[in-house]
């Protein structure tokens, strides 16, 4: 009996502990798409807040396509739900933000917004890109905790437009 209520007591004093050290990995990812359905980057919500200091555009890797930039934000400037416009936590300013915006190197073959009738493209239907991220580099959180790299590249799981 006496073995048993220890083991019930140290289960219930080890699953607070458990949940407080839950990864804080990716949340979401979301595709940036050109109104011709190529793939411009990729966004990726993660569930705490990103050191800038610890991304660069060797921390990510998107098959088939060649990372330009990478930068952390507070915001996502892309979603409506989340826009510039929205107030954001300013003890994050400068520092770090839940969201990798990743912009990817410019396709040369690509046609320029001259050669394209944007009246004519709705912009709510643009094509819809299977595109994929992987983390392949370790980050920290502002908090100091380690995010892994992944083990897998992740899909995007909406997409929002971008010329």
């Amino acid at each position: 009996m006496k073995k048993t209520l220890f083991a019930f007591l140290t289960g219930v004093l080890l699953i607070p502990i458990l949940v407080s050290c839950g990864s804080a990995g990716p949340e979401r990812v979301s595709a940036l798409v050109s109104l011709e359905g190529k793939p411009k980057g990729m966004i990726v919500k993660y569930k705490a807040a990103i050191d800038k200091k610890s991304v660069d555009k060797g921390t990510y890797t998107i098959r088939g396509q060649e990372v330009a930039t990478v930068f952390v934000s507070d915001v996502n400037p892309f979603s409506k739900e989340d826009a510039p416009s929205v107030k954001t936590d300013n003890s994050l300013k400068g520092k770090g933000g839940r969201y990798a915006v990743i912009l990817l190197k410019n396709d040369p073959s690509a046609a320029t917004s001259s050669e394209i009738d944007v009246k004519t493209i709705d912009i709510v239907n643009i094509p819809k890109v299977d595109i994929r991220v992987q983390q392949v580099a370790d980050i920290k959180t502002l908090e100091g905790k380690t995010v892994k790299a992944w083990k897998k590249p992740l899909k995007a799981e909406e997409q929002f437009p971008m010329r």
